[in-house]
């Protein structure tokens, strides 16, 4: 499932758009995110990426029960 797919310039097809999982992913990064970044470490950053996918890939599935 893509999210915003849209018409090409050439309006001969449709672009796909991004992808639904990234863009739940980011939307969850964006409310996580309290505290600046600056303050966190690698691998603290990528704990929060993960954890931003795993809440997307639960999103994901919850969308799909809903059909």
């Amino acid at each position: 499932m893509k999210a915003f797919p849209h018409l090409s310039t050439n309006r001969d097809d449709i672009a796909p758009g991004m992808d639904l999982r990234d863009y739940f992913a980011a939307k969850v990064l964006n409310a996580s995110c309290i505290s600046s970044l600056d303050d966190l470490t690698k691998g603290e950053v990528k704990d929060i990426a993960t954890t931003c996918y795993i809440i997307a890939d639960a999103m994901m599935e919850a969308r799909n029960d809903q059909k």
